[in-house]
């Protein structure tokens, strides 16, 4: 359920972010008391108010329409149009976001210019095959390059990918993974504070050990650690991670390389770490279980 009284305060101080923060990590389904109804109403119509300042994210902007897509934001069919075409606005320097907006609503005039410069909503059949599967692929945006981007985000990143693809061989090692990809929200909630259900959505893990014999649950959690982590702000943002792992019943293995390692020749001394880890971790696990 969404906090009615902390909504109702941060409506009051026009704290936009903060309400749509309740209201994103609360329950999702559509609320039905009165009282809650009427603080969604003055959220939505305080946001309405504000679409076209500055001081409203794209963010937020952008939650406020998917919100209400969902039918938790009472924001209706005009008040996404003006909110669809605020957004517009604010994309015209970046084609595949505002592409993107534009076919929320493609009835809107802005939208329909965006469509026509950028893409096509039309959709291709590649194969209605015998066994009844059709495959439809949706046209490719016309924007200038590829927007694909790399699922590492360095080149060290992907040799600790790669040695952990050989120590864990049967199973699915995946980079950057969100952290509500990987764990169940409905679960921790109760036990999580506002500043960690807030992360729990923004989080990601470097790396991610995922077991093929168990429905492909995590069973493995790293992080490539630096001397950026020594930042305050960062270590608040660490501990954050740690604590909401922590109470998913897992461990996050942080590792911080030397500063000689850089790349894909860090391979083999990655391997190496990484199985001590893992004879250390199933030691300390096996010790745990016959205490």
């Amino acid at each position: 359920m969404v906090d009615t009284e902390a909504l109702f305060s941060r409506v009051a101080s026009e704290d936009w972010t903060g309400a749509l923060d309740l209201l994103q990590t609360g329950s999702d389904r559509p609320p039905d008391d009165p009282v809650t109804v009427r603080a969604l109403e003055l959220l939505a119509s305080g946001i309405e108010r504000c679409l076209d300042a500055r001081s409203l994210s794209d963010a937020d902007v952008e939650r406020y329409v998917l919100l209400g897509r969902s039918r938790r934001l009472p924001v209706g069919r005009e008040r996404e149009a003006r909110a669809v075409e605020s957004l517009l606005q604010r994309y015209r320097d970046a084609p595949v976001r505002a592409l993107a907006i534009a076919r929320l609503r493609p009835d809107l005039p802005g939208a329909i210019s965006v469509i026509g410069q950028y893409g096509r909503p039309e959709r291709s059949v590649l194969d209605d095959g015998e066994a009844g599967h059709r495959v439809v692929a949706s046209e490719p945006t016309v924007i200038p390059g590829d927007a694909g981007r790399s699922l590492f985000r360095s080149p060290l990143e992907q040799a600790f990918h790669a040695a952990a693809c050989r120590v864990f061989p049967e199973a699915l090692v995946q980079c950057n993974v969100a952290l509500h990809a990987a764990l169940d929200f409905d679960r921790v909630k109760g036990r999580l504070t506002a500043s960690e259900r807030h992360h729990f959505f923004r989080g990601l893990v470097d790396c991610v050990v995922f077991d093929p014999a168990r429905e492909f649950l995590p069973i493995r959690f790293y992080e490539l650690d630096s001397t950026i982590h020594d930042d305050a702000v960062r270590r608040e943002r660490d501990a954050l991670k740690d604590r909401i792992l922590s109470v998913a019943g897992h461990r996050l293995l942080r590792i911080r390389p030397s500063a000689g390692f850089s790349g894909p020749g860090d391979e083999e001394a990655l391997v190496r770490l990484l199985r001590g880890l893992e004879s250390a971790y199933i030691a300390e696990e096996d010790s745990r279980s016959t205490r």
